[in-house]
């Protein structure tokens, strides 16, 4: 079963790039290929991407971040579906998981599997989560790790996308889009709710979120 592990990247991510093409490369799985799409202002920045012996592509930023960061996401997603993928694992550059994760991740099957990723050394943030405690888990805010590890039994409403494996049939019913304010991660789950595909969202991992070079949750994730 092929994968796909892409994710669009710029300039502003090169601080943590090293360490991001490391993991690239280091997966347990077989069957996988990456591609990254650069939408940096500096045209030259993906001579880097190639030296570092990444495989990118690059678009011209046009529009707001959400218009091209949308356009980057639909060009991952015709590679997946012109190149045959069966599944597409999106991994923001600055997001770090455990390296057998992909092979976890096929084995499970859920056409959408998400993750939670916006942590702090102790706390990971929730993103508007919906389910049986709704009340408690709908909101924008940081809660201790401890109590996130509770198995998938969320409906999720929105997260964002660094972090999620989709199949590629629900590539095939759906378009990533923008209105120029919203990230295209918001309509990818208002749209899924349209379909007969329940996202999963699984605490039992959290996954390293490498956000600045002064910023490092648990790189050993990687090691």
């Amino acid at each position: 079963m092929s994968v796909l592990v892409a994710t669009p990247v710029s300039d502003e991510n090169e601080y943590c790039l090293d360490i991001f093409t490391r993991q690239l490369c280091s997966f347990d799985y077989v069957d996988y290929d990456t591609y990254l799409i650069d939408y940096s202002k500096d045209p030259l920045f993906i001579e880097y991407l190639y030296n570092l012996g990444l495989n990118a592509e690059r678009i011209k930023p046009e529009g707001n971040i959400a218009e091209y960061l949308c356009e980057c996401y639909n060009a991952i997603r015709d590679k997946v579906l012109y190149d045959g993928y069966e599944w597409l694992f999106l991994l923001d550059s600055n997001v770090f998981v455990p390296l057998n994760i992909i092979t976890y991740l096929v084995k499970q099957r859920n056409l959408v599997h998400t993750f939670a990723y916006y942590i702090n050394d102790e706390s990971a943030k929730c993103l508007r989560f919906e389910g049986e405690n709704s009340e408690e888990l709908i909101g924008d805010y940081y809660k201790p790790i401890s109590e996130c590890r509770i198995g998938m039994d969320f409906d999720v409403y929105s997260v964002g996308l660094g972090c999620t494996f989709i199949h590629r049939n629900v590539l095939e019913q759906i378009n990533f889009r923008t209105d120029g304010k919203a990230g295209c991660d918001y309509f990818f789950y208002q749209d899924i709710k349209g379909s007969n595909t329940k996202p999963v969202i699984d605490t039992n991992i959290i996954p390293a979120h490498y956000r600045s070079e002064s910023f490092v949750t648990d790189l050993k994730i990687i090691q």
